[in-house]
């Protein structure tokens, strides 16, 4: 059965909450004209037109939902001479409600005709539907955070002063319909930590407005929508029982042939079914599906199936295991190292970094880290995020025997991958980095670090003289610093070494069992940046260097170096050092305010960053 839910609303807008009363909207040849520059709309008053507003469901009655605004709503208005401004909700839970300028900032939208978008992440310049909505608890009242819809004011009224104080009628109407899944199962035990819709046509993606100004299309592409049910932050989901549970989707108008309902659990076990007639979603409209989910299985990706390593890189969420018995790339015995690991009793996260302030909670990037007939396994989040960490397994003992980086990167790296000369083709960022160019909010374009032919990264962190610093959370946090051999290396990951270590080595032809890159990865040899040192680097102070070569253009960001005989760091913003395979004094690539791109000089227990090639390149 279908309920209309009527989202439509008038909304009076004035300069501020303390000025006059705002004249009634008349229809006069005044209402038409342009407000004058200074007329900075700064709040307005929504109420609805009808018995029913947005954005929380309540009841059902013969009319439908009555949906109500919820406190902090936003949306971002456009006027017509390109001017925006975001505004917010003062009060929730009524058909009324004061809006009010979103920030510091007064911006000036004046001149109508206006066009507003809910939620306020849709821009008039940038149409957006939503690929990913968020459940809110208890069935018939979630909060509808991401059910667009679309207003339009054509005319305003100015105060009797003719300067501040302007009002205009806003009607905003939804531009889809929701999906309401009625999902039941008899199993024990049934969770739901998301829930993903997809079809053959395209349910999220940019959008145009149709003809009627009521209806969004996808422009193009199959996108699909997924409802997060687990929430991130406390990590619970929802039981399924024999009585239906309502989740609710927001998607375009339209006709979905094909449709197919995704289920995963908390623990990343999943079952799709397909609808066999084609589905209709009217605008305003809910359209109900229930659905009967008892036959899940859970899909584990075997990341060493191609190739053992001591990088792995996972671009989405899922289950994962790799190899536990293989140490690197399983290549001959290096230094009295064996390839071979044996007597696995345990695994165990011992860090983990999403590479901001914050440290990531297990159910965000990783979890479940578990040992099992010679494999270590793991999840991520129900909600794939980005970030690194590091795995070890463990003897009966405790002892470290071998340890993994994870690289969780949702790029292609194989795409974005870049060729510098005829037979040399580069990663697109540095190890372990989240992006491949500088964001000012942190700094995800550094990578990890490494001391000189180490396997195990050191995580990023901004020194004492910068106010933004990267946290970690696992067993392993605290940085130590030791004098290691090179089994002592193995046996403590979170290490640093004071001095040189006798026998680590990057320095041969072929991978070895100690390089750090992912599969078809390996630590560049210095000849390999012969081609960069030609293209000769453009410093950006403060920031990083980019390189031009062949059509391709390279950032490298100033991470500058850590340990050094020490747990700090150095010259980052000054310079960017990037490791090679020789054991040579000059062994590292580097790039500052005075050097282009030259090999340098560095000792072997300074840790810099990697910029991984590819093992077998024609």
């Amino acid at each position: 059965m279908k309920r209309t839910i009527l989202f439509v609303f008038i909304a009076m807008l004035a300069a501020s909450a303390c000025v006059k009363e705002p004249l009634a909207v008349e229809t006069t040849e005044e209402s038409s004209q342009e407000a004058p520059v200074d007329a900075i709309l700064t709040s307005f008053t929504a109420t609805a037109e009808g018995a029913v507003t947005k954005t929380d469901l309540y009841g059902n009655d013969a009319e439908g939902y009555a949906v109500r605004w919820r406190e902090w709503d936003a949306i971002h208005v456009t006027d017509a001479a390109g001017n925006t401004g975001t505004y917010r909700a003062l009060a929730g839970g009524e058909i009324t409600t004061s809006f009010t300028i979103k920030g510091s900032s007064n911006v000036n939208t004046s001149r109508p005709p206006f066009i507003a978008y809910y939620p306020e992440t849709i821009r008039e310049a940038a149409r957006i539907w939503p690929s990913e909505q968020d459940y809110m608890d208890d069935g018939v009242v979630p909060l509808l955070k991401t059910v667009p819809m679309r207003g339009l004011a054509e005319s305003i009224v100015r105060d009797e002063e003719n300067v501040f104080n302007i009002t205009t009628d806003f009607t905003f109407k939804n531009l889809g319909g929701l999906i309401r899944l009625n999902l039941k199962s008899t199993t024990p035990g049934t969770t739901v930590g998301k829930i993903i819709l997809s079809a053959d046509e395209g349910m999220s993606g940019p959008f145009n407005i149709a003809a009627d100004g009521l209806t969004a299309e996808i422009e193009s592409g199959t996108g699909d929508v997924t409802l997060y049910v687990v929430n991130v932050s406390h990590g619970f989901a929802v039981s399924l029982s024999s009585e239906p549970k309502p989740f609710y989707i927001a998607v375009p108008a339209g006709t979905y042939n094909n449709l197919k309902v995704t289920v995963v659990q908390d623990n990343m076990s999943a079952q799709t079914k397909t609808a066999k007639v084609p589905i209709v979603v009217e605008r305003s409209k809910i359209t109900d599906i229930t659905l009967t989910f008892n036959d899940f299985a859970l899909e584990t990706t075997n990341l060493s199936a191609s190739a053992t390593a001591n990088c792995y890189v996972v671009g989405r969420a899922g289950s994962y295991k790799f190899r536990a018995d293989v140490a690197g790339n399983g290549a001959a015995d290096l230094s009295g190292i064996s390839k071979t690991i044996s007597s696995v009793n345990s695994a165990e996260l011992l860090w983990a970094t999403i590479e901001t302030q914050s440290p990531p909670g297990n159910t965000q990037l990783i979890r479940n880290v578990r040992y099992s007939d010679g494999f270590v396994f793991f999840d991520t989040g129900v909600k794939y995020i980005e970030g690194n960490a590091l795995i070890a397994v463990k003897d009966a003992s405790s002892n470290i025997l071998w340890s993994w980086h994870i690289w969780f990167e949702s790029d292609d790296l194989e795409a974005l991958r870049q060729r510098f000369g005829s037979n040399v083709v580069f990663m697109d960022r540095n190890l372990g980095a989240i992006e491949n160019y500088h964001r000012t909010d942190y700094y995800f374009d550094f990578g990890m670090y490494y001391e000189w032919g180490r396997k195990d990264p050191f995580p990023h962190q901004v020194n004492s003289s910068r106010t933004q610093t990267v946290a970690r959370r696992g067993s392993r946090t605290t940085t130590t610093l030791e004098s290691l051999s090179l089994a002592g290396t193995i046996a403590n990951p979170t290490a640093v070494s004071s001095g040189g270590i006798s026998g680590a080595t990057w320095d041969t032809d072929s991978k070895n069992i100690f390089d750090p890159c992912p599969p078809g990865w390996k630590v560049p040899k210095p000849i390999q940046f012969t081609a960069q040192i030609a293209g000769k680097g453009v410093w950006q102070s403060g920031v990083g260097a980019t390189i031009t070569y062949g059509g391709h253009t390279a950032w490298y960001p100033a991470a500058g170096a850590f340990a050094h005989g020490s747990t700090n760091y150095y010259h980052q913003g000054e310079g960017a050092y990037l490791y090679t395979t020789t054991s040579a004094y000059s062994r590292s690539f580097d790039l500052s305010s005075s050097l282009y791109g030259s090999m340098q000089d560095k000792d072997s227990y300074w840790a810099c960053s990697v910029r991984c090639v590819k093992e077998f390149e024609p």
